[in-house]
């Protein structure tokens, strides 16, 4: 549940800590543990959203790895635009209603994440070798980056590479890499004519048969699927 506070106080009570919302202020918490939550004045103008869903608990998680549940973004910020355009999409009625209002959700939950000073730390401790690596993966994606090529790339052994990315990214490096050819592959399909025997090798992947199951599990949907689910017609 995420609570954000437009005017006026309120406080929530959660995981034995008290916290009090002032204009600005937000808290995001798992609201099926116990928790309370009231007014401290006559006025607290606020929203509370429910949500759940597959990425949720995991986006929870990281959240929380700063051991505190509230954060503040200032009215008419990024985030408070990001807010209002979910309501607007979720009161509507639209075409792939649904679809919209996830992806909405987790922009906001995604922005509240990397706005933690847990995280701006993690990204102040990157280390250089390791951001210079991800450059260079999100420019050759298509090309055979082997973990041998990569540990030699930055002069990390492998088991210290895949440490700094389990530390730094939540992942390994194959599954980074895999994350951006899959991501390219869904740009393609929706901006272009390319068959999709075509694009997984122009993303880096030799055989078809393993695109095509490793793009369903990604994305839930088979290329095709895709490319109908996600190209309209204009008119």
């Amino acid at each position: 549940m995420l609570i954000y506070t437009y005017d006026g106080t309120g406080y929530v009570e959660y995981e034995g800590h008290t916290y009090y919302l002032r204009p600005g202020d937000g808290i995001l918490i798992d609201c099926r543990r116990p928790h309370y939550y009231r007014s401290e004045t006559n006025l607290w103008e606020h929203c509370v959203l429910h949500f759940s869903g597959e990425r949720v608990p995991h986006l929870y998680s990281k959240f929380m790895e700063s051991q505190n549940a509230s954060f503040h973004e200032e009215k008419n910020s990024h985030f408070h635009k990001e807010l209002e355009k979910l309501i607007l999409i979720y009161d509507s009625v639209l075409p792939y209603w649904e679809d919209q209002v996830s992806a909405q959700l987790e922009t906001l939950l995604i922005h509240i994440l990397t706005n933690t000073d847990h995280y701006l730390e993690m990204v102040r401790s990157m280390p250089e070798k390791l951001k210079y690596l991800i450059k260079y993966m999100e420019s050759n994606y298509d090309q055979s980056l082997s973990m041998d090529y990569l540990a030699e790339f930055t002069g990390f052994s492998k088991y210290y590479l895949a440490h700094l990315f389990k530390k730094h990214l939540d992942m390994s490096p194959n599954e980074y890499l895999i994350q951006l050819r899959i991501r390219e592959a869904q740009r393609l399909l929706k901006d272009s004519d390319f068959p999709a025997n075509q694009i997984c090798r122009m993303v880096g992947i030799e055989d078809e048969n393993y695109f095509y199951r490793l793009f369903k599990k990604k994305s839930g949907l088979t290329p095709n699927q895709y490319r109908k689910e996600n190209t309209h017609t204009h008119f």
